[in-house]
């Protein structure tokens, strides 16, 4: 997802939604903070394959994967 300027000169983000495709710890409070903005949706997804993440995130404007490794 990328910041837009609007005519106003105004930079916000673009609506659309957002998925956190796995979570790997209690709350997505810092998802949530970060991605205030109203014209943006959050969902946490449980995707375990490639194909959950196609199947339940596709159609999204940005993913947000666990940062484990």
């Amino acid at each position: 997802m990328s910041d837009i300027t609007r005519a106003d000169g105004a930079v916000g983000l673009r609506p659309g939604s957002v998925v956190i495709t796995d979570c790997d710890h209690d709350t997505i409070a810092p998802e949530q903070a970060v991605l205030s903005d109203p014209r943006v949706q959050l969902r946490l997804a449980s995707c375990k394959t490639g194909q959950d993440i196609i199947d339940q995130a596709s159609d999204q404007v940005a993913l947000s994967p666990s940062m484990t490794g």
